[in-house]
């Protein structure tokens, strides 16, 4: 089997030393080849040296270029997405076509164990174009669960019924299936995921693109997976991001829209049809 390994870097310092000890876990304890398309841009800290330094001898390709892409931070902003969408596709151009099983696509900053693969690939008789994670955050269950970490990437999830899933929340679904499959760690196909770190079949990979008009770039992509095969999102495969900000200045608002879908089937069908707003 062979793996190929994409991920983005910009002033990656702080966490590169745990990144690279991740890979040479994974490596160990996968029975896979390897293969890595690394992209930075714009760093000011010695990340692009550092990415050069740890691939020297290994079947690594490093693009490091001044770009001058606006730093946005973590913002909803419509420059931003379609700035992201763009630089993921200079990353997967550095491998396209792959001539792998399956890739591998990480957000360099995601905390993840040595048997993330071989965690998704015990679902592999799935008819899946991608596999996504329960990926975590450091921020409290707000929707009434009593975890200590909530779902992190709502952003990007829609269930089958095409629900916008809940944020800050421990089981970020509304439908009582997929809210049972969860508590059971069972899959749940939806519409559209990602989740810092995803497992697609390389043969789907070479046919899509990330894309944005300046909504959520791995919208599009999903969009395009989809025609292949299945999204899952697996509860029980659970890496984690590490954030600063726990508390948001809109989160009640948030919070209370969130508690009126999640009550019942007959408010969603009403937010979805313009019968009521909140």
């Amino acid at each position: 089997m062979k793996i190929s390994v994409f991920s983005l870097f910009r002033d990656s310092c702080p966490y590169l030393s745990r990144f690279f000890k991740q890979i040479n876990d994974l490596e160990k304890n996968t029975n896979a080849d390897f293969e890595y398309f690394f992209y930075e841009n714009d760093s000011k800290d010695d990340t692009a040296s550092r990415l050069e330094q740890w691939s020297e001898g290994r079947p690594v390709k490093v693009l490091s270029e001044k770009a001058n892409e606006k730093s946005h931070g973590s913002t909803l902003e419509p420059d931003r997405m379609m700035k992201m969408a763009r630089i993921r596709n200079k990353m997967a151009e550095l491998g396209k076509p792959v001539k792998s099983d399956y890739c591998l696509v990480i957000d360099s900053d995601v905390i993840f164990n040595e048997n993330i693969i071989n965690d998704f690939l015990k679902h592999k008789d799935l008819n899946f174009s991608m596999l996504t994670p329960n990926i975590r955050q450091n921020v409290p269950c707000k929707m009434g669960g009593k975890s200590e970490s909530s779902y992190y990437d709502s952003l990007s999830l829609f269930d089958l019924k095409w629900n916008h899933c809940m944020t800050w929340a421990d089981n970020p679904f509304y439908e009582d299936c997929d809210r049972k499959s969860f508590k059971n760690k069972e899959p749940i196909k939806v519409q559209r995921a990602f989740g810092s770190i995803v497992l697609i079949k390389s043969d789907y990979f070479n046919q899509v693109q990330w894309q944005s008009n300046g909504n959520l770039e791995h919208w599009a992509l999903c969009d395009q997976l989809r025609s292949f095969g299945d999204i899952y999102f697996l509860p029980n495969i659970i890496p984690r991001v590490e954030i600063e900000q726990t508390s948001w200045p809109h989160e009640n608002s948030v919070i209370e829209r969130q508690k009126f879908l999640l009550e019942n089937k007959w408010n969603r069908f009403l937010l979805k049809t313009g019968s009521v707003q909140i």
